[in-house]
């Protein structure tokens, strides 16, 4: 009896931890990580290039927020950090796309120096030679 009297007496006390453990702590510090991404994707022009990525990362901050006014602070760090992954995904696919536009741009340029600057080139090579003779 005194064993299972000393077992009610903790259970309180084990209550208030299986509770604390799972709503967790704010997840404060992941969410300004991910609006900080969200904000260099946004940089990165992620609304043209990846703007399904882009709304879901800022879908699932909101979503977020609203889970940790309702102390669901678990479910929100998840959704965060998948918001998190998508905006830094959005700006790595936009600054991918505005590369590619960049090479486009110089290949487009560049087939009309390229035969000239080989052309110069090949005379200062015949010019050497015919002065090493």
């Amino acid at each position: 009896m005194k064993t299972y009297s000393a077992h009610l007496r903790l259970l309180p006390l084990v209550v208030a931890l299986i509770g604390s453990g799972c709503a967790g702590a704010l997840p404060t510090l992941e969410m300004e990580a991910a609006r900080s991404s969200i904000r260099d994707a946004e940089r990165a022009n992620a609304l043209q290039y990846a703007p399904e990525l882009f709304k879901s990362a800022t879908d699932r901050v909101a979503k977020a927020e609203v889970l940790m006014q309702s102390n669901r602070n678990h479910r929100a760090r998840r959704l965060i950090e998948l918001a998190d992954a998508e905006a830094q995904l959005a700006e790595a696919i936009s600054d991918a796309e505005h590369s590619e536009a960049s090479i486009n741009s110089l290949q487009s340029v560049q087939p009309v120096a390229a035969p000239q600057a080989a052309a110069g080139a090949a005379r200062t090579v015949v010019y050497t030679n015919a002065i090493d003779e």
